[in-house]
């Protein structure tokens, strides 16, 4: 059984017992605002598990 193969332009990997796409999230960089930063101090003071 193959580990890999591309269908409709998709590639798909076999995990345990399903084929699932492979897919890859692009890269984004952007400003997080005032308020952005605000919730990611709390977090990380408040909630470091998140």
């Amino acid at each position: 059984m193959e580990n890999r193969f591309r269908k409709n332009g998709i590639d798909y990997v076999f995990v345990g017992d399903y084929y699932i796409p492979d897919w890859e999230l692009p890269v984004e960089e952007r400003p997080i605002g005032k308020y952005g930063r605000m919730q990611r101090k709390y977090l990380k003071e408040n909630i470091p598990m998140l």
